[in-house]
């Protein structure tokens, strides 16, 4: 099923991490997928709600609460960007990001970038993250 994703706009949710290009958000599992009719300069096609996988490696409790925030830029007259962030919203990481972006602002780019925290912090931020 297909997740609309303007609903989850300025949300909070538990971040559960990352498999491939799979995302666990509280209990929902969302896989982002890059258009398949783009060719090589692709870019966004949609996101969606998948069932669990017992093969998908998650952490087993929410390692952050994250917030979806919506960036779009006006790159060049042939487009802009689009672009989804999972922000931690205790410390403003950005967890993910994935959505459309420009190459020398003429090709439209699939982007899908996971970031993990830095070891120290991460653990000092772990005791603090509360259940959504």
């Amino acid at each position: 099923m297909e997740k609309d994703l303007k609903e989850l706009i300025g949300r909070t949710f538990g971040f559960y991490g990352v498999d491939n290009n799979k995302i666990k958000l509280d209990e929902e599992v969302l896989e982002v997928l890059e258009d398949e009719e783009d060719g090589y300069r692709s870019s966004l096609g949609y996101v969606r709600v998948c069932e669990f996988d017992p093969s998908d490696i998650f952490f087993q409790t929410s390692i952050a609460n994250v917030r979806v925030d919506y960036v779009e830029e006006e790159v060049t007259v042939n487009g802009g960007c689009e672009i989804y962030r999972l922000v931690d919203v205790f410390d403003g990481h950005v967890w993910v990001e994935f959505g459309t972006d420009w190459v020398d602002d003429y090709y439209p780019m699939f982007v899908f970038r996971y970031e993990a925290k830095e070891v120290n912090n991460f653990y000092e931020n772990l005791l603090e993250v509360e259940e959504v």
